[in-house]
């Protein structure tokens, strides 16, 4: 084997290593998609599980803490009334759950407090 082979495979070897680092690091600290309100409202776009994406990184980040209540509306809509998570003040849901039988529902669920502003949020399945 020649040295420039050798230095070659090295090169590709961290070239590999550190894609895959990199891929790593976006999964962790960048998951899901961002917002697109066009999307989040998309009937077609909600069947295909958008909000689900755009919900995991509103959590992962806690891009809704801090918001006020008319903002979060403003964003997102009114929230549901179906009944579920009645402890939790605004209620989203996200879509069919990502499970090999998928029977329930991804539901997006913030807390305010006392000024009307979200000071906790979590994805909860019905």
């Amino acid at each position: 084997m020649t040295n420039h082979s050798r230095v070659f495979r090295r090169l590709a070897a961290g070239i590999a290593i550190l894609l895959a680092m990199t891929m790593g690091v976006r999964t962790v600290y960048f998951p899901g998609q961002s917002f697109d309100r066009n999307a989040w409202h998309d009937p077609v776009r909600y069947e295909q599980g958008v909000r689900l994406a755009m919900a995991d990184r509103f959590v992962a980040r806690g891009t809704l803490i801090g918001k006020a209540r008319s903002e979060v509306v403003a964003m997102l809509g009114e929230p549901s009334d179906e009944g579920f998570f009645k402890e939790w003040d605004l209620v989203y849901c996200l879509g069919t759950e990502r499970a090999f039988f998928a029977i329930d529902s991804e539901w997006l669920v913030l807390r305010l407090d006392s000024t009307g502003r979200v000071v906790e949020n979590a994805m909860f399945h019905d």
